[in-house]
């Protein structure tokens, strides 16, 4: 039977996990804010046919 192998101790290469909010704090301009606005106001199906 073959036995499964892995790094020691189950070494990552990837940087840090970080919060979205610290990478995209939000919208920036008043377009965005908008389009934020109306997608929670009506929802996805209805902002994708705005």
């Amino acid at each position: 039977m073959r036995r499964l192998e892995f790094p020691d101790p189950f070494m990552h290469d990837h940087p840090p996990i970080r919060e979205l909010e610290d990478i995209d704090p939000g919208p920036s301009s008043l377009g965005e804010g908008f389009a934020d606005w109306v997608y929670n106001s009506m929802g996805s199906r209805r902002f994708i046919l705005v």
